[in-house]
């Protein structure tokens, strides 16, 4: 399920104190002093830019955000398994009916008179699977964008932050050193950077369609 950002993961807005990897972890690997601050701009963008890379790919959410899903109907069976990971929340649920005078404007609906929210009793990686169940049946009629969904994911912004798996956070590491060292200072080219051993432990945290192991040559 596709969903688009709203508010949440932005180079000028959040902190390196709430990043679930530290600038000095990464100089570690860089062999940049820590009281060197030169080129924590950059480092910080690198970091940044691969937390979001993973995220896209994986639609593992790792930094706290408020997505947005639209939708031309409901689904036929009133039910939305998500596939988004690490969802906490819906914010809101909304659609556009038509009244009499043939006009749309936007409905909310009321959790727990129209719809629920729940969570799978488990999951991998302690991220319980979400799904959306409506009580009741609506219509669209062929309205382009009817249903609007605004989901919360990710972690809070906490300092310090909430940790991540060992493996998946030593595979971001190696991205963003990797990253640092083959891009300009916007460090946002995160695809050319990446390894067949970084994105295997990428797949393993995916939750698209399952994928096929790379092998590193």
């Amino acid at each position: 399920m596709n969903s688009t950002l709203i508010q949440g993961t932005n180079a000028n807005i959040i902190l390196a104190t709430t990043l679930p990897i530290s600038l000095s972890e990464v100089k570690v690997e860089l062999r940049i002093s820590d009281t060197d601050t030169t080129y924590d701009n950059k480092i910080l963008l690198c970091i940044q830019s691969a937390i979001e890379y993973f995220e896209a790919y994986s639609k593992y959410y790792i930094i706290q955000q408020q997505r947005e899903i639209l939708w031309d109907y409901f689904p036929v069976q009133q039910y939305i398994d998500f596939d988004d990971a690490n969802i906490k929340s819906i914010q809101s649920i909304s659609y556009y009916p038509i009244d009499w005078n043939g006009i749309a404007a936007r409905t909310p609906l009321i959790v727990g008179t129209d719809y629920f929210f729940a969570k799978e009793t488990s999951g991998k990686y302690g991220i319980k699977p979400a799904f959306i169940k409506f009580i009741n049946e609506f219509e669209c009629y062929d309205i382009p964008q009817c249903v609007q969904i605004k989901i919360n994911v990710g972690n809070p912004i906490t300092v310090p932050a909430t940790p991540l798996p060992y493996s998946l956070k030593k595979a971001l590491i190696e991205h963003i050193t990797r990253t640092y060292g083959q891009t300009g200072e916007d460090c946002d080219d995160c695809e050319t950077s990446i390894t067949p051993k970084i994105k295997n432990v990428y797949n393993t945290y995916s939750y698209r369609e399952p994928q096929y192991p790379l092998i590193e040559l």
